[in-house]
């Protein structure tokens, strides 16, 4: 593994990133979800809606890549919520996930120096990785359009 840099997303790596987490997704979390809960993720990770939510200031990505490979991605919205988390399979257990995280809440803590809590809406996957990033259950598991999710915070 050549070493991994982290960066915040460039406008044209949106369809690297959305086949990325669609592969992730599709392997790891789709099993647990229905066909709707699957095209409600899907039409949220389309490559033209990722650029826009960041070109709209809803959202900014930071990636990790492998040379010029992306794999992985953290995206927060609204400065206080991670929206996706997602590391390649094979890269999986090597801290990747941790160092997006430290850089996101960098950039949390530069655009406002008061924030005391981040949120995240985890599959059922992704629970334990949360826990083991400082996460806490803040929720049972819930539904919507067939996305289930648990919410999660973690105090900054």
């Amino acid at each position: 593994m050549d070493k991994i840099i982290f960066g915040d997303y460039k406008e044209g790596e949106e369809k690297e990133i959305s086949a990325m987490i669609q592969a992730v997704f599709g392997e790891f979390v789709a099993p647990c979800y229905s066909a709707e809960g699957i095209n409600e993720f899907n039409s949220c990770i389309l490559p033209e809606r990722l650029a826009e939510r960041v070109k709209t200031g809803d959202e900014y990505i930071i990636t990790a890549k492998d040379g010029q490979k992306i794999v992985g991605v953290i995206a927060i919205k609204e400065n206080k919520h991670i929206s996706l988390l997602y590391v390649e399979k094979k890269y999986h257990c090597r801290g990747i996930a941790g160092k997006m995280l430290g850089a996101a809440l960098e950039k949390c803590r530069k655009k406002d120096p008061k924030l005391a809590e981040i949120t995240v809406n985890s599959s059922l996957y992704g629970v334990y990785i949360c826990q083991q990033l400082g996460f806490q259950l803040t929720s049972n598991e819930q539904e919507e359009k067939g996305v289930k999710y648990f919410s999660m915070s973690k105090k900054i």
